[in-house]
C-alpha cells in the first residue's frame, strides 16, 4: 500500500496532469472497499470563533456532499468528523485532532483556523502521520516547516500568511495615492498592533517595508493609546455632567458599562477616572491639548474641580 509520504510526492510529481489522473481513476475504479473514508476536522463550534467555525464546519459538509455525489474518493464515501476546539489553544486543539485521530482513524485533517496553537498542528500531524490542511495564515507555519521539511511534510496552509497583509496595505496606500484617492499629509505611520502573535508580525512587516520607502514608522505604546482615548473619554464625560444632560456620574458609568462594553470591573469611565487618578488626567490632558491643539484634550472645569474636590457633584470628601 502506497504511504501518505509517497501519495504526496506522486501528485507533486504528477503536477497539472494530477487532477485529470485521479478524475479517470475513479471513473475506472471498481471499489474493493466501500468504507467511508473519514475526514477530521478541528473547528471552534463553541466560543468566540463560533460563527467561524460552523460557517467551515458548512463548507466541508457542501464538498464532501459534491464528492460523494460524483462517486467519492475512489469509489469511497468521504466522511466528515468535526472535534470542538472551544476556545482553542495549542492544549484544547491538540487535543481535538488526536481525538479525531484516535476515534475515526482519520487519514486527513482539514481545520479552518485556530488562535494561540504555536503550530502545535503540524506537530500532532507528524506524530501520527496524517495529513493536515489548515488556515492560521500565520507565518509561524512557514518558518516551523523550514527547521524540518522532512518531519512536517504533511502540512498545509491554505492561504498566504499574516506578514504578507503588511506589505499589503502599503501597496494599497500606494495605489490610493496614485489613483488620486487620498493624498498622504506626511511621510509618517503610526503602527499599534495588538500583543498577540498574529498582530505583531504585521506590524514588525509594515514597520520594515514602511522604512524601505522612506516613511517613518512610529510605535504607540498602551500608555499613550490610553491618554489620548480614554482620557478624553472622561474628559466628556465631566462636560456632560456640567451641561445637565446626565445628572449623576453613575449615570454615565451604566451606560457606558452595558450599552458600550466598558469593562465591567472597572465600573464605567468616571469611576475608573477616580482610580486611575483626575490629576494626571488633566495632566496628561493639558500635554496633549498643548501638542495637537484639539479642543477634545482641553480639560473640562468639572474635571478640575473633581480632581480638587474628590466629588463629581463638586462636594469635598472629607
Amino acid at each position: 500500500m502506497m504511504n501518505r509520504r509517497a501519495m504526496l510526492q506522486g501528485v507533486v510529481g504528477a503536477g497539472a496532469a494530477g487532477a485529470a489522473l485521479l478524475a479517470d481513476m475513479n471513473t475506472a475504479a471498481i471499489a474493493q472497499d466501500t468504507k467511508p473514508i473519514p475526514v477530521g476536522s478541528a473547528l471552534p463550534m463553541s466560543g468566540i470563533a463560533a460563527a467561524d467555525g460552523i460557517e467551515f464546519k458548512n463548507g466541508l459538509e457542501l464538498a464532501a456532499e459534491e464528492i460523494n455525489a460524483a462517486g467519492g474518493i475512489l469509489g469511497r464515501p468521504v466522511e466528515i468528523h468535526i472535534e470542538d476546539t472551544k476556545e482553542m489553544g495549542a492544549d484544547l486543539v491538540s487535543q481535538s485532532m488526536q481525538r479525531l485521530i484516535d476515534r475515526f482513524e482519520a487519514p486527513v485533517i482539514i481545520n479552518g483556523y485556530n488562535l494561540g496553537t504555536n503550530m502545535i498542528e503540524m506537530d500532532v500531524a507528524a506524530d501520527n502521520d496524517v495529513i493536515m490542511m489548515h488556515y492560521n495564515t500565520l507565518i509561524s507555519h512557514n518558518e516551523k516547516f523550514k527547521t524540518d521539511p522532512a518531519r512536517y511534510y504533511s502540512s498545509f496552509q491554505g492561504d498566504p500568511p499574516e506578514f504578507w497583509y503588511g506589505p499589503g496595505c502599503l501597496n494599497f496606500l500606494k495605489t490610493l495615492a496614485a489613483d488620486g484617492k487620498w493624498k498622504a499629509p506626511n511621510k509618517k505611520i503610526a503602527i499599534i498592533p495588538s500583543a498577540n502573535e498574529y498582530s505583531i508580525v504585521i506590524a514588525n512587516a509594515i514597520r520594515d517595508k514602511a522604512a524601505e520607502r522612506g516613511i517613518a514608522p512610529r510605535a504607540i505604546s498602551a500608555e499613550e493609546i490610553i491618554e489620548r482615548t480614554l482620557y478624553p473619554l472622561v474628559n466628556e464625560g465631566a462636560k456632560i455632567l456640567e451641561e445637565g444632560i446626565a445628572a449623576r456620574a453613575s449615570d454615565i458609568d451604566v451606560v457606558w458599562v452595558n450599552g458600550y462594553g466598558f469593562p465591567i470591573g472597572k465600573g464605567g469611565p468616571l469611576f475608573w477616572a477616580g482610580l486611575e487618578g483626575p490629576a494626571r488626567i488633566i495632566e496628561r490632558l493639558e500635554y496633549w491639548h498643548q501638542r495637537t491643539g484639539k479642543d477634545v484634550f482641553k480639560p473640562a472645569p468639572l474635571l478640575k474641580r473633581m480632581a480638587e474636590t474628590g466629588s463629581w457633584n463638586g462636594d469635598a470628601i472629607a
